[in-house]
């Protein structure tokens, strides 16, 4: 799943927890043991928070990326990807990359749109926490350099990029910068274009697909 799926369907009364529930994504620029998981038992409250919300990170990869909901729009998108390569579209892009990742973000999309206010309860806990704080948890948890998770983690809070979500527009310019990140070409105007004309379409698969119990959160206000 994305951040904000994370929190919304994990996000208990404590911040730290909350911030936990997205911790394994983004401290993956952090050098260091890949997996976040304190390599001894320890008795420190703000540890225990950070550590459960890890713990529900890697829980609901398991099963989110076995159901049905993902598994529908995943392949539609990665279908659809491979047919525009036949047209000279996103050849430089892996298709089954950018159906994944476009499914999740899709995911974030429906509860932006179905609850709103959950883009302030996401960034307002991740602006209270202390990053120092959280940099000494992960060393803990076997990362070594914690500067880039550091660099990102600011961007990250201050930018509020996931806001950009509730347009099309800004939903594939996200994407575009995303793959960007993993080293593949960011999308032409063309391409661009093509997937706001098909975000729509895609947001109506998303929201018809059934979801399995763990997201009740969210059924219940669709």
């Amino acid at each position: 799943m994305n951040y904000l799926a994370h929190h919304f369907l994990y996000a208990e009364e404590h911040h730290l927890h909350n911030v936990g529930l997205t911790l394994p994504d983004l401290s993956r620029r952090a050098t260091g043991r890949r997996k976040v998981s304190l390599m001894q038992p320890s008795q420190n409250p703000d540890w225990q928070l950070l550590q459960a919300g890890c713990e529900k990170h890697y829980e609901a990869d398991d099963w989110f990326h076995d159901c049905h909901y993902f598994t529908v729009v995943s392949e539609s998108l990665d279908q659809w990807f491979t047919a525009q390569k036949a047209k000279g579209y996103f050849v430089n892009q892996r298709s089954w990359f950018l159906g994944h990742i476009l499914a999740e973000m899709l995911l974030d999309r429906l509860i932006i749109d179905a609850h709103p206010a959950s883009l302030d309860h996401f960034y307002a806990d991740f602006k209270r926490a202390d990053l120092d704080l959280i940099c000494r948890f992960l060393k803990d948890a076997g990362k070594q350099d914690t500067a880039p998770f550091e660099q990102m983690y600011k961007g990250f809070t201050d930018s509020e990029f996931i806001r950009y979500y509730k347009e099309d527009e800004g939903l594939v310019e996200s994407l575009s910068r995303l793959v960007q990140r993993t080293k593949q070409d960011a999308f032409s105007d063309a391409e661009k274009r093509l997937l706001i004309d098909k975000i729509p379409h895609w947001l109506s698969l998303a929201y018809k697909t059934e979801k399995p119990h763990q997201m009740v959160r969210l059924t219940t206000l669709l």
